[in-house]
C-alpha cells in the first residue's frame, strides 16, 4: 500500500477537494450569519438604549412639568409674595397638603422639597424644617451646610442638574442626582423667592436601564454636557475616565468595541446628556456563538464523516489500480519513471499489450492454414493417442469435429506415377493447388491436406442430426468429389476419386493401405 500510495493520495485529495468546496460555501454562509446576527444584536442594543433614553427624558420632562405646575399654584404664590416675618401657618399647611403630594404617583418625585426664602423654611411632604434641621437628616456627603445653603438654596437655578452625588437620607446612604428650579420661573436675580429641589435616587434611574445591565450584564453611564456623571451603573468611575481618555475610543461613533465590551453612545438633543452603555461581547454574541458552535459541530462532524468516506473510497478505488500495477511490474519487469504517472504507465503498457495481441492475432490468422494442415496430417497418420487430444488439436486449428465421425476421401491426380523430375513436381504442386481451389469453391471449406505429391485427402464430418457412415452419405460425397477438375490447365490428366473410407475417433486410425494403383487409405482398430 505504501509503495503505491501516490494513487491513494491522488484519490484522497480529489475527494477532499470535493468535500472542501461545499465546506467553503458553508463557511461563507456561516460568516454571513454571524455578521448578520452581530449586526442585529448591535442594532437591538442601540434601539434599547435609545428607548431607555426616551423614557428617562420623558420622566425628566415630568419633573420639569412639576416646577411649571408649582409656578402657577395660587397658594404657593401667596406664600412667595408674603413679607418676611409674617407667619402664615395655615397657608403653609395648605401648601404642604395640596402641593407636596405629587410624589404619590411619580417615583421620580418621591423626594423633593421647596425652600421659601422669605420664611427660611424647607417644605417637604408632611413636614417643614429649618434648613439646618433639614440638613441634619438629609444632606450631601461632600457638601457642608453653608455651601449647601449658598449653592442650592440661595442661588437662582434654571432647570439645573446637579450630577450624581453621595447622599444620606434618614441615615441611609445612597446616590442621587438633583434637579433645581427657582420660582417664579422668570427669576433673573442672584437670589429667588423659592427653589424647588428634586432628588432622584440613582436606583430609580437605573431601573429604567435594567434591560441593559441585567439582561446583558453590562454597564450604563450617563453624563451631562460638561462630562459630569449623572448615572453610573455596573462600572466604576476610574474605568470611565480611562475609557474617555483613550485615544482609540471615538466618542462620536454610535457603536464600537472597546476591550471586550461593545460601547453604544447616544446624545440627547434636549439637554445634551450623553448616554453610554457597555455590553460584554460574550453576551452580545450569545446567539451568534450558539450559531457558531452548532455550525462548527455540524461542519466538523460532516468533515470527519466525509474524511472517513474519502479514505474508504480512495482505498477501494486505488486498490485495483495498485494490484494492476503490481501485476504489470511483475510480468513486464518495468518501473515507471519519475516524470511518468501510474496512469501513464498503465495506459502505455496496456496499449503495448493490445498492439502485441493484434500482431499475434494476425500472425495466428496467417498461420492457421498451416495449423489445419498439420492437424489433418497428424489425424491421417494416426499420431493422436486419445479423443481429448484430437478435440484439443481440432479446437486449436479451428476445425469443428461435429459428431466425431465421417468419411475420408482421397483425390488422385493420375498419370504422374513414377515421375519425379523437377518439372513434374512443380506441375503437381500447381495441380494440387488448383484442385484444392476448385474443390473449395464447390464443396466449401473442409479439412484438406496433401498425401504425397499426387494425392489430396479430404475429411467429411457428419453434421448433427445425420447418421454416421452409410450408402446415402457415400453417394452424396462421391457426387461432390467426382466432377472436381481444375480449370485453366487442360493438359493435366483427369482427377479420379481413388478412395472413400468411413472413419471415427473411437480408437481407430487411418493408415496407408496399398500401392499407387490400389486403394490409398484404410482403417484399422487400435
Amino acid at each position: 500500500m505504501l509503495k503505491y500510495s501516490k494513487v491513494f493520495r491522488r484519490f484522497l485529495i480529489s475527494y477532499m477537494v470535493i468535500l472542501i468546496i461545499p465546506g467553503i460555501g458553508g463557511y461563507m454562509s456561516y460568516r454571513t450569519s454571524i455578521s448578520v446576527t452581530e449586526s442585529i444584536s448591535i442594532e437591538n442594543s442601540v434601539i434599547q438604549l435609545q428607548k431607555s433614553q426616551e423614557l428617562l427624558e420623558r420622566r425628566m420632562a415630568e419633573v420639569e412639568g412639576l416646577t411649571r405646575q408649582l409656578a402657577i399654584n395660587p397658594e404657593l404664590n401667596v406664600l412667595l409674595n408674603e413679607r418676611s416675618g409674617e407667619k402664615n401657618v395655615y397657608g403653609i399647611w395648605r401648601t404642604m397638603r395640596n402641593v407636596l403630594t405629587f410624589g404619590q404617583t411619580n417615583d421620580f418625585l418621591q423626594n423633593y422639597y421647596i425652600y421659601l426664602a422669605n420664611y427660611d423654611l424647607v417644605l417637604t411632604s408632611g413636614s417643614s424644617y429649618r434648613p439646618e434641621h433639614y440638613y441634619e437628616i438629609y444632606h450631601y456627603n461632600e457638601l457642608p451646610l453653608e455651601k449647601w445653603r449658598t449653592e442650592v438654596l440661595q442661588q437662582t437655578h434654571r432647570s439645573e442638574i446637579r450630577p450624581l452625588s453621595a447622599f444620606v437620607g434618614k441615615g441611609v446612604q445612597t446616590s442621587v442626582i438633583t434637579y433645581m428650579q427657582s420660582l417664579p420661573l422668570d427669576s433673573f436675580n442672584d437670589s429667588s423667592p423659592a427653589v424647588v429641589v428634586v432628588m432622584i435616587d440613582e436606583k430609580i434611574i437605573a431601573s429604567l436601564l435594567s434591560g441593559l445591565t441585567e439582561r446583558y450584564g453590562g454597564w450604563v453611564h450617563i453624563s451631562d454636557a460638561q462630562g459630569r456623571t449623572i448615572v453610573l451603573q455596573g462600572q466604576d468611575e476610574p474605568y470611565m475616565e480611562e475609557l474617555h481618555a483613550d485615544a482609540s475610543f471615538d466618542p462620536g461613533r454610535v457603536s464600537q468595541f472597546y476591550r471586550n465590551d461593545l460601547v453604544i453612545t447616544t446624545a440627547s438633543d434636549k439637554n445634551g446628556w450623553v448616554y453610554q452603555a457597555g455590553i460584554p461581547r460574550s453576551s452580545l454574541m450569545e446567539n451568534a456563538n450558539r450559531i457558531k458552535y452548532t455550525s462548527w459541530l455540524i461542519t466538523g462532524g460532516t468533515l470527519f464523516l466525509g474524511l472517513l468516506a474519502g479514505l474508504v473510497l480512495a482505498y477501494r478505488n486505488s486498490a485495483p489500480i495498485n494490484r494492476l500495477l503490481s501485476v504489470m511490474k511483475e510480468q513486464f519487469g518495468k518501473e515507471e519513471s519519475a516524470e511518468q504517472s501510474e496512469f501513464d504507465f498503465l495506459s502505455g503498457n496496456i496499449a503495448d499489450m493490445i498492439s502485441k495481441n493484434r500482431l499475434l492475432e494476425s500472425e495466428l490468422t496467417r498461420q492457421l492454414p498451416l495449423v489445419r494442415d498439420a492437424f489433418v496430417k497428424r489425424l491421417i497418420a494416426g499420431e493422436f493417442e486419445s479423443r481429448e487430444e484430437i478435440a484439443s488439436a481440432a479446437a486449436q486449428a479451428d476445425i469443428g469435429l461435429n459428431q466425431g465421425a465421417g468419411y475420408a476421401g482421397v483425390i488422385l491426380i493420375s498419370g504422374y506415377n513414377g515421375m519425379d523430375s523437377v518439372e513434374i513436381l512443380n506441375e503437381l504442386n500447381a495441380a494440387r493447388l488448383l484442385v484444392k481451389q476448385a474443390f473449395i469453391s464447390m464443396a466449401g471449406s473442409l479439412p484438406v491436406t496433401d498425401l504425397g505429391s499426387d494425392k489430396i485427402v479430404v475429411l467429411f464430418f457428419t453434421n448433427s442430426g445425420e447418421e454416421g457412415a452409410g450408402p446415402e452419405q457415400e453417394v452424396r460425397i462421391t457426387g461432390i468429389m467426382a466432377p472436381v477438375r481444375p480449370e485453366g490447365i487442360p493438359d493435366l490428366h483427369p482427377v479420379r476419386l481413388r478412395g472413400l473410407l468411413p472413419f471415427g475417433y473411437g480408437g481407430q486410425r487411418l493408415i496407408r493401405a496399398g500401392e499407387a494403383g490400389a486403394g490409398v487409405c484404410g482403417l484399422y482398430e487400435q
